[in-house]
């Protein structure tokens, strides 16, 4: 199916892994994994999630979701290129509630 793996690191939650099988691609998996790990990086108190992935694995794929390319290293790790992304967290919980305000997203 897929998953999501990473941890979280003083103020930062760093994502080493999100992964979906291929026959479940396109079908919102990935956005509502990276959403659980967002969700919890911001009630851990993260400023930033962090991460990385190489050229054929998706690099368009998280700044629809609001992260920013940082870096790119280059023939890597022979002739492709990795993408490093951060996206700054708002950090905003509804304290009645709980939960996360859409516009904190």
């Amino acid at each position: 199916m897929g998953g999501i793996s990473g941890e979280i690191f003083g103020n930062w939650m760093d994502v080493d892994y999100l992964v979906i099988h291929e026959s479940l691609r396109r079908k919102g998996l990935g956005r509502e994994l990276l959403k659980k790990a967002e969700d919890l990086a911001i009630r851990n108190n993260c400023k930033n999630i962090f991460l990385n992935t190489l050229d054929f694995q998706g690099k368009d794929f998280y700044p629809k979701f609001g992260f920013e390319e940082v870096y790119v290293k280059r023939q890597y790790p022979l002739t492709g290129t990795e993408h490093f992304f951060v996206k700054k967290l708002s950090n905003e919980i509804d304290k009645e509630t709980g939960e996360i305000p859409e516009e904190a997203e």
